[in-house]
């Protein structure tokens, strides 16, 4: 945006840690501190037309949680002022907040939860009953808010995953009853921007399968399979229960089908692990720029895919280029 990266980074160099939105220059050679966010947290973010768009979560004097989407102007004249655009439903237990995606006159947002706090360890059935994971488009121009959904859809298939593709949407709807199926397969739907007019675009893709575009690209990875084969492993489980710093060893590879706009799969990379496949991911033309947190968690950095590359990897490594070391106080 305006010739810079923006960045929210999590700052532990006070007394009381926080969230910080830098602004630096393409070649991280300036750093300059946007915005500091006291006693809220950022859970995920997105920009779009000047407007920095995320997820504040706060606690009340009782320990409530509270979350909501904020929007923020970050170029022109003035103080900046977050304005709450939209909140979850009362009654809502919030487990995963974060995922947004913005293009032309709509932000989409995933809200993942359950419609209850009095179940601590659900069985299958009670999960099917409560499980609440929803994508809404936020109209940007009349402020109208509206639910994603497939033709059809049953209360087993919960759509997530939007992604912007030729002036359209694509998604998919998992069915909660085959968690942990690796081998399950779904459809990916395309749609007007507002969601509506779905057809089906891709037919029998996996189901553990995240989708992002550039507009020139469509990326297709299987990061959803790696995250949940961790999390579910005896060894991830050993490492959070027993609260030691031991790094978790992968044994499989995150990789990534790349597309072009006639649906061509021009060629599959590898990713490398050691930043979060979910941590945002921004910049159009030649470039992605992600954020990368270091194992001994006190240092932040911010790194690049040189794209121009795309179609020679044929399933090698692609290599990120730091531009920041340090991007924290």
């Amino acid at each position: 945006m305006d010739g810079y990266v923006y960045s929210v980074v999590d700052d532990w160099s006070g007394d009381e840690p926080c969230d910080v939105l830098y602004k630096l220059a393409e070649d991280g050679s300036t750093k300059e501190t946007i915005y500091q966010w006291e006693g809220q947290s950022v859970e995920g973010w997105c920009m779009h037309r000047d407007v920095l768009y995320y997820v504040e979560h706060t606690f009340d004097a009782d320990n409530q949680e509270y979350y909501a989407v904020k929007a923020m102007k970050l170029l022109g004249m003035g103080r900046l002022q977050p304005e709450t655009i939209f909140e979850p439903d009362e009654g809502i237990v919030v487990y995963a907040f974060g995922e947004l995606e913005a293009y032309g006159n709509h932000l989409y947002i995933n809200l993942n939860g359950a419609r209850t706090d009095e179940i601590e360890d659900f069985t299958d059935e009670e999960w099917i009953r409560y499980s609440y994971n929803k994508t809404f488009q936020y109209n940007l121009q009349d402020k109208s808010i509206t639910e994603i959904r497939i033709p059809d859809q049953t209360e087993t298939q919960q759509v997530s995953d939007v992604t912007f593709w030729q002036d359209k949407i694509i998604y998919t709807a998992m069915d909660i009853t085959k968690n942990h199926e690796y081998d399950a397969e779904t459809d990916v739907y395309m749609a007007d921007l507002d969601g509506t007019n779905a057809t089906v675009l891709m037919e029998d893709m996996p189901a553990y399968r995240w989708y992002s575009s550039d507009g020139t690209y469509l990326y297709v990875s299987n990061c959803p399979e790696c995250l949940d084969k961790i999390y579910h492993s005896e060894e991830f489980q050993t490492q959070l229960n027993e609260e030691t710093d031991q790094q978790y060893e992968y044994d499989f590879t995150l990789n990534i089908d790349i597309y072009d706009r006639d649906m061509n799969l021009v060629d599959t990379v590898q990713a490398p692990f050691h930043s979060s496949p979910y941590e945002p991911s921004y910049g159009s033309g030649d470039r992605m720029y992600v954020q990368v947190s270091e194992e001994s968690g006190d240092t932040f950095a911010i790194e690049y895919w040189d794209k121009t590359k795309i179609g020679t990897y044929q399933g090698e490594e692609y290599q990120l280029t730091r531009i920041c070391e340090q991007p924290i106080k």
